[in-house]
């Protein structure tokens, strides 16, 4: 009789979509080359079979269902439509067999969206394979949706697009999860232009060009993804995509920046691994009040976490470990009037770098606040580096008191330069230092400590002056061989507390 049957225990039963007895799907379709197509409503011929999967989905009228396509490579030129115009297509499924199911783009097909929803909700699209057949320059794209709400895309296999894999516009609350998603051109997976509160979650993507990019789009969840390589951004926030979570994913390789949060504001960003990216771990510039914490960041070529332009920011708990790969850059680097952060309790290691456990790069970075840090290693030139006047510390015993780097031309006038709440400086003179020089910098803020230890057989002889406030009677001091002289910034002058005449 042409109809599929199945049998209940007692007789055989025919699967009608209307009748009395079960059904598996509203509609069946068939590839060209499925196994068994007796039991299909619709069968491609291998050419053009979109028209048969869109006219599947057609005849379902307005009631909903689900298209249900067994395994086989469909023959995909043009796009597969899910829309408003009647009948309207919402709350319909199109459901494979799994990576059994194939809809390939065929070769010179282009600007091909696969599946394709606009304005239509309650959509389903799963367990199946999309496969773009590696057409370069074609702008075909996986799955489409455009102002589509309410719907899911699950353990779908799109590969070798040539623009991207997953596109939202303009949609809102849907969930994208358990997808593989591999070598897009564009990217793996795209929300743009208010595509808000969906949530991204479970999804492989390895080796697109940028593995999930949100640009406009806010109070989105994304979590528990991988994103492997690619040569563009990881993971990007971009142009006021405000109030996301970004959580619980792993994050390897890629050429560039691996979280870049950038111009967009309020998000948290936790407890994701961020490793062995070509760029920073996280960058964030011309972001303001977002959460970074809890993230592990290690070995990624330049620095753990790099804040540019950005206030009002805090950044703590983060583990950050041999990043830069041996060369001259930071744990944390803060720079272009980046103001009124909290960097507190993150553990910085290194043991092979050259550049410094946090960096504040400018002066134009004003009142960022530093708070129970822990930095170790021997990868660094010094474990922080203050160019700003007015960092703010909570305790004097935030940086060790290990010897800084060494001054020397201070015949010159050379100033000496702070760097931080209590700073050990090196000093390096080649020849006897006149009184008044070298000069001393401004302290930071009260209680600052600042102990100088003379390293040569050359005398420096520090004047008592506006600056600086000596025991000694004569008016200066001399700073032999060894000796150690201890100050303490009260706010308007160095004040000396302790000397140590070795």
């Amino acid at each position: 009789t042409n109809q599929p049957y199945y049998y209940d225990g007692t007789a055989w039963k025919i699967f009608s979509s209307g009748g009395a007895d079960k059904a598996v799907a509203a509609k069946i379709v068939a590839a060209v080359n499925s196994l068994d197509t007796a039991r299909a409503d619709y069968v491609c011929d291998g050419t053009d079979d979109q028209q048969e999967l869109q006219q599947a989905i057609n005849d379902l009228a307005t009631i909903g269902g689900a298209v249900y396509l067994l395994e086989g490579t469909y023959n995909i030129s043009g796009s597969i439509n899910l829309d408003n115009t009647a009948p309207d297509d919402s709350g319909k499924a199109i459901i494979g067999t799994g990576k059994g199911t194939v809809l390939k783009i065929v070769s010179g097909a282009s600007a091909v969206n696969v599946i394709n929803g606009s304005n239509v909700n309650r959509i389903l699209v799963s367990q199946l394979m999309i496969d773009g057949n590696n057409q370069t320059g074609a702008n075909n794209t996986g799955i489409y949706f455009d102002s589509v709400t309410d719907s899911k895309i699950d353990n779908v296999w799109i590969k070798q697009m040539s623009k991207y894999g997953i596109y939202l516009d303009f949609s809102r609350n849907n969930t994208i999860s358990g997808n593989n998603v591999q070598n897009s051109a564009n990217g793996g997976i795209w929300l743009y232009s208010s595509s808000n509160n969906n949530t991204i979650s479970g999804n492989n993507l390895q080796n697109n060009y940028t593995g999930i990019y949100l640009i406009s789009s806010s109070n989105n969840t994304l979590s528990g993804n991988s994103v492997y390589g690619g040569n563009g951004y990881t993971i990007r926030l971009y142009s006021s995509s405000n109030n996301n979570t970004v959580s619980g994913n792993s994050v390897d390789g890629g050429t560039s920046c691996s979280v870049h949060i950038d111009f967009s504001n309020n998000n948290i960003i936790s407890g994701n691994s961020v490793w062995r990216s070509g760029g920073n771990g996280i960058l964030m510039g011309g972001s303001n009040n977002n959460t970074l914490s809890g993230n592990n960041l290690y070995s990624n070529a330049l620095n753990g976490i790099r804040v540019d332009s950005s206030s009002s920011n805090t950044i703590s708990g983060n583990s950050i470990n041999s990043n830069g790969l041996g060369g001259a850059y930071d744990g944390i680097r803060i720079e272009n009037n980046s103001d009124t952060n909290i960097f507190s309790s993150n553990s910085i290691f290194d043991t092979a770098g050259s550049g410094y456990g946090i960096e504040i790069s400018d002066a134009n970075c004003d009142n960022n606040y530093l708070a129970g840090n822990y930095i170790n290693g021997a990868g660094f030139t010094d474990k922080i580096s203050d160019s700003a006047t007015n960092t703010k510390y909570t305790d004097k015993t935030k940086i060790t008191l290990e010897p800084g780097s060494g001054y020397t031309g201070l015949a010159n006038g050379k100033t000496l330069t702070p760097r931080g709440p209590t700073s050990y400086l090196r000093l390096v003179p080649t020849a006897n230092v006149i009184l008044g020089n070298p000069n001393i910098a401004d302290g930071i803020s009260a209680g600052d400590i600042l102990i100088l230890e003379n390293t040569t057989a050359f005398t420096i002889n520090f004047k008592d002056d506006r600056n600086i406030q000596l025991h000694k009677k004569i008016g200066f001091l001399g700073l032999r061989e060894n000796d150690i002289l201890t100050l303490i910034w009260n706010g308007t002058d160095w004040v000396e507390i302790g000397y140590s005449d070795n």
